[in-house]
């Protein structure tokens, strides 16, 4: 079987053993692209042009011709003899009856199903191609981007809704390594941890978000997040967080 990872650094493997090679810098990019859209052929001139937008025509061509050729080694050998990628004069795709797993198809399949979040957020080790600096990268990068941190918020409003405060805790601080001035999630990582009985934690955790807006933005933070501290030093009870399905609680900055 083979196994392409794009989150993150790109990684191939082959029967569970890691493939290591070589390549002009566009080799991998253009087995990147062809699996990304692999649910359909993509015209030959397209992706030569994506691939290099300010070549001549012709230049761009040849360049994707000898690409495709150096693939075709470098990729392990197939028992069929239609290959990996399949081309024409017009269209090149990536062949779907190849056996190959892809950790975008996984995560794509896991971040549409409310029981398959945590497999899905476990999935995610990077950015897409995270040293790829194409434009056609970038569409495709943020999307999954974006499903990666929805996958975290719903988890954090469950868990702690559920009162499974270590895990709400888990998920609110791998959420704000990714989006560190997410000030609704540095609310709801404070209120799981004053719920769980680490009241100065708490505090603390709110102080230093405090400090990091107003080193980083030159602006203080929302009421929201003020009243919540205070509201924590005066030892009261928190409004526990709401389910995504039963409405989000209070947005705050950059949500």
């Amino acid at each position: 079987m083979f196994a392409v990872a794009l989150l993150g650094h790109m990684r191939l493997a082959f029967d569970g053993q890691p493939i290591e090679f070589g390549a002009p810098r566009k080799t991998l990019p253009i087995l990147a692209y062809l699996l990304l859209h692999r649910t359909g052929g993509v015209a030959r001139d397209f992706v030569a042009f994506t691939m290099w937008p300010d070549a001549e025509e012709e230049a761009a061509r040849g360049n994707l011709r000898r690409n495709l050729s150096l693939l075709k080694t470098m990729l392990p050998p197939r028992p069929a003899d239609d290959g990996w990628i399949l081309a024409t004069n017009e269209v090149v795709r990536w062949n779907p009856a190849a056996p190959c797993t892809l950790d975008v198809a996984e995560f794509d399949r896991f971040s549409a199903e409310p029981d398959g979040l945590e497999s899905a957020v476990e999935l995610y080790h990077g950015d897409l191609l995270e040293d790829v600096y194409d434009d056609w990268v970038y569409p495709e990068r943020e999307r999954l981007r974006a499903a990666y941190l929805s996958a975290l918020k719903t988890l954090v409003y469950r868990y702690r809704s559920e009162r499974a405060f270590s895990k709400a805790i888990g998920f609110a601080q791998r959420l704000l390594a990714a989006d560190p001035l997410r000030e609704d999630v540095a609310r709801e990582l404070a209120a799981a941890r004053h719920e769980s009985g680490d009241r100065a934690g708490a505090v603390r955790t709110l102080d230093d978000f405090v400090k990091r807006v107003r080193a980083e933005l030159g602006v203080d933070v929302m009421a929201e997040t003020q009243t919540l501290r205070e509201a924590m030093l005066r030892g009261e009870p928190l409004n526990a967080a709401r389910s995504e399905t039963g409405g989000p609680p209070p947005q705050g900055r950059m949500t």
